[in-house]
């Protein structure tokens, strides 16, 4: 079997958020019923630069890691914030399959988790998206929610107004309405779904900006002590729901600086994304409940999508040897 390196531009022809999130829902199901193995990621911090993180797991008969370096201060030297690369193994043999570029990969992956959540936690007739922080997760967040949702407006808000204005005409080219508002709270007290994407180390939003009934989704991670809400966030939200309530605790500045304080208990979080997609837990319950879901990002998540992505190329000839 040969070693197949799938680069970008074919991740993205073989990636649909449809059939993406219809895998990550089973994946998320699985990992609740304890069938996926998935070691504590390790994280690197490079002091003065960012964070380079290690993340391995075995699911569906595969295993693999991601590599993912996020470093803020790349924006002002005109580069990324993050890159990713993901190795991907046979789970039988450990005999390693593919070296996929994991940039597009984390994009959609988190975006189909959003997806999920939404689908769950969203209001049947919500229609307004916002996302503060218009880089390349913003998008496929974006292909998410229309996806699970009804909704066609975006409202967007970015430091970088060009890249805001980016957005929105990459979003009308989608056949949705798009404007760019002036400040977060102008975004927040408008949206029915909102979601955080950037790499603050300080809260962008504060909880008395948001609407009854509104779903908060924050995605961005710039660090265990760096957070995206506020405490009035937590303490006004109906619910608290999380990717993994370990993970959560230990990795996420959202959840772990005010349980740290005080703010919160652990019984604060109503549940996991898992228990809800799999029916132990109720998602939204009434019109005006305010959920907040905090996605720190699991490892098995791009374990799914990387096997998505590999099983497609191998199914054609000519995807065997470097692309």
């Amino acid at each position: 079997m040969e070693l197949i390196v799938i680069p970008t531009v074919k991740v993205e022809g073989l990636l649909d958020m449809e059939g993406l999130m219809r895998e990550m829902e089973r994946a998320f199901r699985e990992f609740l019923e304890g069938h996926v193995m998935m070691p504590k990621r390790m994280i690197l911090d490079v002091p003065g630069k960012g964070n380079a993180l290690y993340m391995p797991a075995l699911v569906q008969g595969y295993m693999g890691f991601k590599v993912i370096t996020i470093y803020p201060s790349n924006a002002d030297k005109g580069l990324q914030t993050s890159y990713a690369l993901m190795i991907l193994q046979d789970g039988e043999t450990g005999m390693p399959l593919a070296v996929i570029d994991g940039d597009v990969l984390t994009a959609y992956r988190t975006g189909a988790v959003t997806g999920i959540a939404a689908k769950h936690l969203a209001r049947e007739d919500a229609r307004i998206i916002g996302i503060i922080g218009a880089g390349r997760q913003a998008r496929t967040q974006l292909l998410a929610l229309t996806k699970a949702t009804g909704a066609r407006d975006v409202i967007v808000y970015d430091v970088d107004r060009e890249a805001a204005m980016s957005y929105t005409s990459w979003a009308a080219g989608m056949g949705l309405t798009a404007s760019v508002l002036e400040t977060p709270e102008d975004v927040a007290k408008r949206s029915d779904i909102l979601v955080l994407a950037t790499t603050s180390k300080d809260p962008v939003i504060r909880g008395d900006w948001l609407r009854n009934g509104e779903l908060l989704i924050s995605i961005g991670w710039a660090g265990a002590s760096s957070r995206e809400v506020d405490d009035s966030t937590l303490l006004t939200s109906d619910k608290i729901v999380v990717d993994s309530i370990e993970a959560a605790l230990e990795e996420s500045g959202d959840i772990r600086i005010p349980l740290e304080k005080g703010v919160i208990d652990r019984r604060s979080i109503y549940a996991e994304l898992g228990e809800i997609v799999a029916g132990r837990k109720r998602g939204r319950e009434g019109l005006d409940e305010k959920i907040f879901f905090k996605s720190v990002g699991l490892a098995f998540e791009d374990v799914v999508a990387a096997k998505y992505v590999y099983e497609k190329v191998s199914a054609t000839k000519s995807s065997r040897g470097p692309l």
